[in-house]
This record gives structure tokens, C-alpha cells and sequence, in this order.
């Protein structure tokens, strides 16, 4: 005796009885994604920050700067589960501004308690300069965030994960501002 089967490959009582199943089954929730808005926050003209307002809150003592950032923190941003707070694109900076702008980037997310912030600085393909180094900004952010003015607000730093820019662009941690500090 042959079976006959249907549109799913099931028999007609297999077809009832899945039938009779599904009717009650409701769609899981769509997971709510966090959306972070393309455009880096607006800057206005760089503005030297007081280098008195370092030494307030921090002392003068350079200190080594740990370069990676936790890595269940990593995996979390790489999944979405943590967010980045804010970010910082320096395509088309000179070092002299770039250098401007990061250090005051910096110091304004420390007040504002952005924890987590993504700094864009390129991978640095010039095509006119192939005699030049490349990437520029690439190489010096790192450089900038150990100095003795930036590092005291930084817990750490590394590359980004492809999703947020990869090589060109760096996760940078920042402290929590102090008690003293509000």
C-alpha cells in the first residue's frame, strides 16, 4: 500500500496533526537593535583644553597605559550587547588637529561618562605620497592616548572589530569620572 504525501512530505494524518500544532505557535519578539547614528559628534573649531584642569584632577606622574581592553567587554560590543557611547571620525585631520580634537574628544566623553567610544582614524592610503609612511593618524592615535595628558582618562584600547571599522578605527575605554571630579 502506497502513502500518499503532501505539500511538507507528510501523510494526511501527519499533515492534521502538524496542522493542529503550529495553530497555537506565536512568533518570537524581533530583538531590538541599537542604532548609533553614522555621523561623528559635531566639533567645533579644536580649542587647547587647559593643561591646570589635568593636573587637578590628575597627578603630573605619566602611567603606562594597558593596551587591551577586556575581552568579555570586546565580545559584547562585537555582539551589540554593549554600545558604543560615542565617536570620534579624524579622516581629513592634520596631526596638529587630529591630535586637538582627540584630546578634547577624550576629556568631554570622561565628563559626559561615556564609557565606551570608537576613534576613526583610517587605515591612511594616500596614493599622491607612496614615498610617505602611511597612515599617520593610525599610527600616532596609540601614541596620543599613552601621553601623559590623554592616558590618565583611558583604561584601554585596541582595534575595532570589521563591523565597526576594523584596523581603521580603535575601541578606546574610558575611565569613570571620580566623585571629586563632578
Amino acid at each position: 500500500m502506497r502513502r500518499t504525501k503532501g505539500p511538507l512530505g507528510l501523510s494526511p494524518d501527519e499533515q492534521k496533526t502538524w496542522t493542529a500544532f503550529v495553530q497555537n505557535v506565536k512568533p518570537l519578539p524581533k530583538a531590538k537593535k541599537t542604532i548609533i547614528p553614522n555621523e561623528p559628534p559635531k566639533l567645533g573649531p579644536p580649542v587647547e583644553i587647559i593643561p591646570k584642569i589635568f593636573d587637578d584632577i590628575f597627578p603630573s606622574k605619566p602611567r603606562i597605559l594597558e593596551h587591551q581592553i577586556d575581552n568579555s567587554l570586546r565580545k559584547a560590543l562585537v555582539r551589540g550587547h554593549q554600545t558604543i557611547t560615542a565617536r570620534l571620525d579624524l579622516h581629513g585631520f592634520k596631526q596638529d588637529q587630529a591630535y586637538t580634537a582627540l584630546r578634547n574628544f577624550i576629556f568631554r566623553a570622561y565628563l559626559e561618562q561615556n564609557r565606551i567610544i570608537l576613534v576613526i582614524t583610517g587605515k591612511g592610503s594616500s596614493p599622491e605620497a607612496l614615498a610617505a609612511p602611511r597612515g599617520i593618524l593610525k599610527r600616532m592615535v596609540p601614541e596620543w592616548l599613552r601621553s601623559s595628558d590623554i592616558s590618565p582618562l583611558v583604561i584601554g584600547f585596541e582595534d575595532a572589530a570589521l563591523k565597526h571599522g576594523g584596523s581603521g578605527a580603535l575601541y578606546v575605554w574610558i575611565r569613570k569620572r571620580q566623585e571629586s571630579d563632578r
